[in-house]
């Protein structure tokens, strides 16, 4: 599982996790937010695409889909 996780001084941001899918099909990412929320990112066939996404992709994905209720 990979992890990161980012903050600003103002705003808490999500922790973001690499994670597999149990039945072994592939990778998803998942947004874990400080309150306990956790939004489902998206799917990928390995473990390096979707830790890939989370390094390179994840800060414009936070610009598009702010904390859902």
């Amino acid at each position: 599982m990979a992890i990161l996780n980012a903050t600003t001084g103002l705003r808490s941001l999500p922790t973001f996790k690499a994670k597999s899918f149990k039945d072994g099909s592939g990778w998803y990412v998942e947004a874990e937010w400080s309150d306990g929320l956790i939004q489902h990112v998206d799917d990928f066939g390995s473990d390096t695409e979707a830790k890939e996404w989370v390094i390179h992709k994840s800060a414009g994905w936070l610009k598009t889909h702010p904390k859902s209720k």
